[in-house]
């Protein structure tokens, strides 16, 4: 009979057959069954009695996973099925003993008269050594029971029904090392995966540390096929498997919204890899020219857009230039809309012309069509604004200025110190006074990738200068456009980090 057949026959016993409920009423209520693990429980209750299944699941730290997985799950799962043998592994043997030692005080509670009472073993060793074996492999009278062992430690031998692996790295120091990833992956595919019994359940659940990790690895199939990864980010973004709309946090009985901007603005590199479940990404660089930038917070959705469109005749149309030091190097447009009565720059749209002939890049540039928006607010309603490099001759001793002039371009020169724009942009993105359009995907990633040459160790005002690639010079140009806004009024005084 497979384990979910078992399950089904004493479905009748109520909450037994049930995971959330067991942990409430083995709990004596203790354990809080708050929305995201109640949605946990189903989704691990399922895995466990699937044969053969495949899961992880990866959230934030301090949000209640071990106590529902590393604990209750294992107590649900021999209690109903106590012929099955579990294994429970962590990054460290003292963390997997502990939760083995709960697990195994609560079926030796004789105040639990349903279930088994466990098995002596045999042979044990004597004094605290002897004790720590009895905590970390025990059996119970049905045949059933647990081992608990630590990465890198010795399970061979002995074989399991469902595998449980919570947090296989131990902290960020360890994460972001390959001898340590290396290590905790050889350990994962060789000796951990090799104990699976035949329809065996393996479930992961961890807290991200690095996109090289067991669960990167996992995720581009180095662990096989058939495997569902799931991630839950402390604050939801678009897609959110739970549900959640877009900003609202996982937890907020405990880590309620205001909360978690506290912790994010600690460490970005950090928050994005162990919170947002996002290690690696262009959110976790550091040394981050505009660090308060988040594409889930400063992208328009749906109500937002409405919004901007009943001030669709008070905005202003403005365009931003950069250029290269010669006649094919990298050169960016950027549009937005500045809406006057938010005091709001849109981000819109840009385009890449790099390496592109001037008439060609004046045919892109028109065939957004963006000149003929209308702006009836008195203001003059179309700005252009270019690097003031442009005015310098290129090899061809015509100046990028005058070269789009003659197709019909005419550019006005912009500020040109780096760290007056700098300042001016971040700040005004501190004050909530920039949005991205989602069609300005590739400029958001531009603006999250933007960062200093060298980053400060001790975490002071940088001195140096910005680093130049293709994130360059799409940030260049929304600089421009932001000084054209706002000129000296929103450069405050912004630490340039």
């Amino acid at each position: 009979m497979t384990a979910a057949e078992v399950i089904e026959q004493i479905a009748e016993d109520g909450w037994r057959a049930d995971l959330c409920e067991y942990a409430i009423r083995a709990s004596g209520g203790a354990w809080r069954p708050y929305r995201w693990l109640r949605w946990a429980a189903a989704l691990v209750q399922r895995a466990a009695i699937t044969p053969g299944s495949r899961l992880v699941l990866c959230a934030p730290p301090r949000h209640g996973k071990s106590e529902l997985i590393s604990r209750w799950l294992p107590c649900w799962y021999l209690d109903n099925l106590p012929d099955r043998r579990v294994i429970l592994a962590s990054h460290g043997a003292s963390l997997a003993g502990y939760w083995s030692q709960k697990i195994r005080g609560y079926f030796a509670d004789a105040r639990s008269p349903r279930l088994s009472r466990l098995a002596r073993r045999r042979r044990t060793k004597a004094g605290d050594e002897g004790e720590r074996a009895r905590q970390s492999d025990w059996e119970l009278q049905a045949g059933g029971g647990l081992l608990a062992a630590g990465v890198g430690g010795a399970i061979t031998g002995r074989g399991g029904d469902l595998l449980l692996l919570d947090d296989v790295v131990k902290d960020w120091q360890e994460g972001q090392s390959p001898t340590v990833r290396d290590h905790a992956w050889d350990w994962f595919v060789s000796t951990f995966l090799t104990r699976c019994e035949p329809g065996a359940s393996v479930i992961v659940i961890a807290t991200r540390w690095h996109k090289d990790d067991v669960i990167g690895r996992i995720e581009r199939g180095d662990a096989g096929k058939g495997w569902q990864v799931v991630s839950l980010p402390a604050i939801a973004g678009p897609g959110d498997p739970l549900g959640r709309a877009p900003g609202e946090a996982l937890l907020p009985e405990r880590y309620p919204r205001a909360a978690l901007d506290v912790i994010r603005e600690q460490d970005l590199d950090a928050w994005a890899a162990v919170y947002q479940q996002i290690p690696g990404s262009f959110l976790t660089i550091r040394g981050r020219i505009f660090p308060e930038l988040d594409p889930n917070r400063h992208t328009l959705r749906g109500p937002q857009l409405e919004e901007v469109e009943q001030f669709s005749r008070s905005y202003r149309l403005l365009e931003g230039w950069d250029f290269g030091s010669g006649p094919d190097a990298a050169t960016a447009v950027v549009w937005a809309l500045y809406v006057e009565a938010l005091d709001l720059l849109i981000l819109w749209d840009s385009i890449d012309v790099t390496e592109r002939p001037y008439d060609e890049i004046a045919e892109m540039v028109g065939g957004r069509g963006y000149r003929t928006a209308k702006t009836p607010n008195g203001r003059k309603p179309y700005s252009r604004k270019g690097d003031p490099a442009g005015r310098q001759r290129d090899s061809a001793q015509k100046s990028w200025f005058a070269n789009l002039e003659t197709c019909g371009i005419e550019l006005e020169s912009a500020e040109s110190s780096i760290f007056r724009r700098i300042s001016t942009l971040r700040n005004a993105i501190r004050r909530g006074r920039v949005m991205v359009h989602p069609q300005a995907k590739r400029l958001m990633e531009a603006l999250c990738s933007y960062r200093w040459k060298e980053v400060p160790a001790d975490g002071v005002e940088h001195k140096g200068e910005p680093k130049k690639d293709w994130a360059s010079h799409l940030a260049d140009a929304a600089e421009y456009i932001a000084c054209d806004v706002w000129g000296d009024s929103a450069q405050g005084s912004v630490a340039l980090r």
